[in-house]
């Protein structure tokens, strides 16, 4: 059966990973040669050597500490050895410091991050914490643990370890244990951990409640990161740095949304190199500065003003997980893939989806596979593999060698594309309605009804330029953007509400004014190429030197025009360009992670263009692309979030690109999180409203240049310096430790799901 079948909570280690929310200094193993009795094993195919984000002393010293304590007595749940749970009393003390130093912000104490249902992350580099009354039990004697309580490390149900020798002296399966070196010595250490290995348990929610989230864990190197899974659905990230495997600390998750009931819980290490003792899950307490754009649960939140509302990003409005499905297809049983063999499978993969018909789930067992020409999914085809870690598809050549078409700008071994935005015309809009405005005056209702979806469109029209709107008046003082002319055109999608008279009221705030001068317009909606996935399984291309910019083979992965689908836990190694998305609306991109071996450059990450109301989360990038994330082509409302990269380039590629979010982003070395691209005659790199929220890196982050775009929103930032644009930009001088809510995607998104 595939992992997808299966409910499980995952805790993701990867390699050269830092944290969203997280400012600990990224590391390339390759680069620190210490070692410890648990950890000499080499990751190095999975990191990027050109990267050396190492901390290092300088006569150019600035540092500065804020220190801060709290102590508190909680009442957790722990497992002995006779498999009885028993409730205790721990006392604990957690010292918070943030130390700034050669300008290097070394959050290793307090800090926000997440991936799906997360917040803020703690460290607690205290190793007082004590648990006295549990003994070394084995991985498969246990009970259930109750939440809030305590999830040990070696009592885990189900693992994948990239080996079956235990390398250490505490246990008896394959995961890697050894002995605790804190002062109690109370349970086996799951250490020699690697990319992609994960534990999974069983646990049981009492009531549906906002839970934080504690590891012990420690590391020997900088910014490591695991990942926490619900139910296949990721609610965190961390980020761990340390000086040895000794030391152990406690890495805090705040803030997070647990249901009630049965659940599997998952930890998947992103990085490797970090040693997990146990989870403990306590009630949430808030804490921080809550941000003067959103108050308390989102109490004076203007969507007039310059935080949009991005609730709506994702599969099915953001109101669900893509759903999980039961292979219907084999394509090593019934077409005859044969895994592992070197040889050409293509032909039994084209055979397997031409069978497919609406509703099919084609997979794709564990194993090896050779593939020469390029997937195209059919409409509501689900590619399924058997997991990332298992599945892998090996393509030898390039798109451009199969295809012949230029590479640079789209196409894909996988294609996810179909019609997306077909509709029929119902009414002219009558007047203008304003940013923010939930009505809209129409002249006939006569095909309109109460909880229908609409589509709301408007476009250049004649001299009446878009652009006026998306730059708010700032063309005045633009230099160049003739390209984008008669080209600007928009498709937002609501719900009606009500209907009165010939004024409908819709559930979503206008992202921008709607005018009858640019032709505004009520179209119905349909989805003819939607419920599409692909899931659980690996493309990997050959190691090859990449080529200059625009002059790319072709390594290219995923090509997607959609509405309403999905691409989950895939991964992508030595790639040209990782996921297009043009056309698309409500498509999720969930666990994506891109591996480029030997320092290989590559083109784009994950580029959006000409879509709307898309969720890429929980992304892990370990390569320095040209443009990591890239918005473009008037896309708006689409998210980034509770993910991280090497050196992350936030690629606003002009052509006026609005009001997408940025948030919960781990970018690493923070050296170049403005490049940009973009032809200059397309205009500024972005239109207005661009949120920035909760960005942090292993340093102070440069501000963009002052023409980069209007009414830009920064919040939760450690900026360098000031900024003086004439461009209007708002900044909210809140530091990522402290900004309440941290993930302002995840806050707007609970509290219109009624999760708050």
């Amino acid at each position: 059966m595939p992992i997808y079948s299966k409910f499980i909570l995952t805790v993701l280690i990867s390699s050269t990973i830092t944290f969203t929310s997280c400012d600990i200094v990224l590391e390339d193993p390759d680069q620190n040669n210490s070692t410890n009795t648990n950890h000499n094993q080499s990751i190095s195919t999975l990191t990027d050597s050109n990267i050396n984000t190492e901390l290092e002393s300088s006569t150019d010293t600035e540092s500065s500490t804020d220190t801060e304590s709290s102590t508190d007595t909680e009442s957790s749940t722990s497992v002995d050895s006779d498999t009885t749970t028993q409730t205790h009393q721990q006392s604990k003390t957690s010292t918070i410091t943030n130390t700034n130093t050669n300008t290097t912000q070394l959050n290793t104490t307090t800090n926000t991050q997440s991936q799906t249902d997360t917040h803020t992350q703690t460290v607690t580099t205290s190793s007082t914490q004590t648990i006295t009354e549990t003994e070394t039990e084995t991985e498969t004697n246990h009970s259930i643990p109750t939440l809030p309580g305590l999830v040990w490390a070696q009592n885990y149900i189900d693992s994948y370890d990239s080996d079956n020798t235990n390398l250490g002296t505490c246990g008896n399966g394959a995961v890697d244990m050894q002995n605790a070196p804190d002062d109690n010595h109370s349970a086996c250490v799951v250490g020699w951990t690697k990319p992609g290995e994960w534990l999974a348990f069983d646990v049981s929610v009492v009531n549906s409640q906002k839970m934080d989230i504690h590891f012990r864990v420690s590391s020997n190197q900088n910014s490591r990161g695991l990942k926490i899974q619900l139910n296949d659905k990721t609610i965190g990230t961390i980020s761990v740095s340390g000086s040895d495997y000794d030391s152990l600390q406690t890495v805090s998750l705040n803030d997070i949304f647990l249901p009630s009931g049965d659940h599997q819980l998952k930890v998947v290490w992103m990085t490797g190199s970090v040693n997990l003792q146990y989870i403990e899950f306590t009630q949430h307490n808030q804490y921080g500065q809550t941000t003067n754009l959103w108050g308390n649960n989102g109490a004076i939140h203007d969507p007039s003003g310059y935080l949009s509302d991005f609730s709506y990003a994702g599969y099915h409005w953001g109101e669900e997980e893509p759903p999980v499905k039961n292979p219907t297809i084999n394509t090593v049983t019934d077409h005859g893939a044969t895994p592992n063999d070197n040889t050409d499978d293509t032909e039994a993969f084209l055979n397997a989806l031409d069978a497919a018909k609406n509703g099919d789930v084609v997979y794709i067992p564990a194993g090896r596979y050779l593939l020469t020409n390029v997937l195209k999914i059919p409409n509501g085809v689900v590619l399924q593999g058997a997991g990332s870690e298992l599945t892998t598809i090996y393509i030898p050549t390039n798109y451009f060698d199969v295809t012949g078409i230029d590479p640079s700008f789209k196409g894909g071994f996988i294609e996810m594309k179909g019609s997306t935005s077909s509709g029929s015309k119902i009414t002219d809009i009558t007047a203008k309605a304003e940013r923010g405005s939930k009505q809209i005056k129409v002249d006939n209702i006569s095909n309109l009804n109460n909880g229908d979806w609409i589509q709301i469109r408007q476009k250049d029209a004649g001299d009446q330029l878009l652009l006026e709107e998306l730059y708010d008046g700032h063309t005045n003082v633009l230099g160049d953007y003739d390209d984008l002319e008669g080209k600007v055109e928009m498709r937002f999608f609501s719900r009606i509400k009500s209907i009165n008279g010939q004024t409908i009221n819709i559930e979503r705030p206008l992202p921008i004014a709607f005018d009858p001068i640019y032709d505004a317009e009520i179209y119905s909606t349909t989805s003819p190429y939607s419920e599409v996935g692909v899931e659980g399984l690996t493309i990997e291309f050959p190691q090859t030197e990449a080529k200059p910019h625009l002059e790319e083979d072709g390594y290219n992965g995923i090509d997607i025009s959609a509405q309403h689908s999905w691409v989950r836990d895939v991964v992508m190694k030595n790639i040209d360009y990782g996921v297009g998305i043009k056309n698309s609306y409500f498509v999720s991109i969930l666990d994506l992670t891109i591996i480029n071996e030997n320092n290989r450059g590559g083109h784009h990450g994950v580029s959006i263009g000409r879509s709307a109301d898309n969720l890429v989360r929980g992304f892990d990038i370990q390569a320095e692309l040209r443009h990591d994330l890239t918005v473009e082509w008037f896309a708006f409302g689409n998210v980034f979030t509770q993910g991280r990269a090497n050196n992350i380039a936030l690629d606003h590629h002009r052509a006026a690109s609005f009001a997408n979010l940025f948030t919960q982003i781990d970018i690493g070395k923070a050296d170049r999180p403005w490049y940009a691209g973009g032809s200059k005659n397309r205009g500024y790199q972005t239109g207005i409203y661009s949120t920035l929220w909760n960005i942090t890196g292993t340093q102070f982050i440069e501000w963009p240049d002052e023409d980069y775009g209007p009414k830009m929103l920064f919040a939760g930032m450690s900026m360098k310096g000031s900024q003086n644009s004439p461009l209007d930009w708002l900044f909210e001088d809140i530091s990522a430790q402290n900004i309440y809510p941290p993930n302002i995607w995840l806050a707007q998104r609970e509290r219109r799901l009624g999760k708050q």
